[in-house]
């Protein structure tokens, strides 16, 4: 029996709904955050007992936007995650980061919470597709949260780019 043990975790928030997205999130509902905080804490309760001695290998945060978590919060999922499972040790821990929500503070707390890799949607480079993908960030947003990332110690970096996207050549 393998006692390994993959954990995703799904923030629903977002700041807009992008038209292309297919997975469950809503914009304009950041009040919702602590209820949502609270809940999934007793998830991680119930999974917790359900596969006892399974050991992480890998945590991944994706919505949504991880990123609009309020750092505590987020710290505060994190901490029951370490109550209820067991890591690996170099457990790969990746948070999806949208550019133009990137903060020093947020940066700073997943480093120090465990974090190892952030997959960032930057998604275009030119600003008139950002546009027209509804994206809240620009090209300087993107530049300004890998900054804060490295700063923070944070070096294993992915941005994820969409291509052929209508008018794009």
């Amino acid at each position: 029996m393998n006692n390994s043990l993959g954990i995703y975790v799904h923030v629903p928030f977002c700041l807009s709904k992008c038209a292309y997205c297919d997975f469950p999130s809503h914009a304009g509902r950041e009040k919702d955050i602590p209820a949502y905080v609270e809940a999934l804490k007793g998830e991680m309760i119930e999974a917790g007992q359900k596969w006892p001695n399974r050991c992480v290998e890998t945590i991944f945060f994706g919505g949504g936007t991880p990123s609009l978590l309020p750092p505590h919060m987020f710290e505060q999922i994190v901490c029951a995650l370490h109550a209820h499972y067991d890591f690996a040790a170099g457990t790969e821990f990746t948070v999806e980061c949208n550019p133009g929500t990137v903060t020093r503070e947020f940066a700073d707390t997943m480093k120090k919470c465990g974090v190892n890799r952030v997959s960032m949607g930057m998604q275009a480079a030119q600003e008139d597709l950002l546009r027209r993908l509804n994206r809240i960030h620009s090209m300087e947003d993107v530049k300004e949260a890998v900054a804060l990332l490295r700063q923070a110690g944070i070096d294993n970096l992915n941005l994820d780019l969409m291509l052929g996207l209508p008018g794009q050549t």
